[in-house]
């Protein structure tokens, strides 16, 4: 669900950015080197234990053949781990900062192709909690005064991202793993440069919406990309990463 995680894991390891990777939750996960390798664990806040040596996130390990590896999530801002991994050679390398998926502040929302059916003012003036039964189909967006509906609508193509006002009053905000059809009104949809911040929203975890326009939507995404592109080619210039 963190895009951006992945591509600076992949990128510190030395793989193409939209390689496979492990996404962990704050629980974690434990793993034993079958070959000497490189491993990186970026995103939320965690550490990385190699066989008995803590080290924080956000940075890249060697590891050697039997060892165990944990990596455990901390309480706190974030809800994913992006682990990669490569048999490329290397030294120790750590981000110079976090990744801007777990930036604070509201998400940009876009108006969605029913956006007509309800206030703006509803979706942007209420703080919304993230349910606890929100995963990588989606996030659940509840408040204690959200409205209901009686609207039926034929099923219709839905995109990450988009924000589904069920007759319930739960908002669902479709994730990478969710429905490509859906019925219920899309009043909204989060703009694509804040999608990796949906995947770093932990249940209970409180959040804003601003409203914007589509052509400032895609300038945030390009400016996003470019960011990453940035970050990207410091890792490879500076990675110190050799074949073996």
């Amino acid at each position: 669900m963190d895009r951006e995680s992945a591509a600076l894991a992949n990128a510190l390891v030395g793989k193409p950015e939209t390689a496979p990777v492990w996404e962990l939750s704050l629980f974690g996960g434990t793993f034993v080197a079958e070959d000497d390798c490189m491993v990186a664990a970026v995103g939320a806040p965690c550490e990385v234990i190699v066989e008995e040596t803590r080290r924080p996130g956000d940075g890249r390990y060697v590891v050697r053949r039997g060892d165990r590896i944990t990596v455990r999530g901390k309480v706190g801002r974030g809800a994913r781990v992006v682990v990669a991994w490569s048999q490329v050679g290397g030294v120790p390398l750590r981000l110079a900062e976090p990744v801007s998926s777990l930036a604070t502040g509201p998400l940009n929302l876009c108006p969605g192709p029913q956006a007509s059916l309800l206030l703006l003012e509803t979706l942007i003036e209420t703080p919304w909690t993230v349910g606890v039964h929100s995963d990588r189909v989606g996030l659940r967006l509840n408040r204690a005064d959200a409205p209901t509906h009686a609207h039926e609508l034929p099923s219709e193509p839905a995109c990450v991202g988009a924000v589904q006002w069920t007759p319930s009053g739960t908002f669902l905000v479709v994730g990478p793993d969710g429905p490509t059809l859906g019925g219920y009104p899309k009043v909204g949809v989060v703009a694509e440069g804040d999608l990796d911040r949906l995947g770093q929203l932990a249940p209970g975890a409180t959040i804003h919406f601003q409203p914007i326009g589509w052509d400032e939507a895609m300038a945030l995404r390009e400016a996003a990309r470019s960011r990453l592109a940035a970050r990207i080619g410091a890792i490879r210039l500076h990675g110190g990463l050799s074949s073996r």
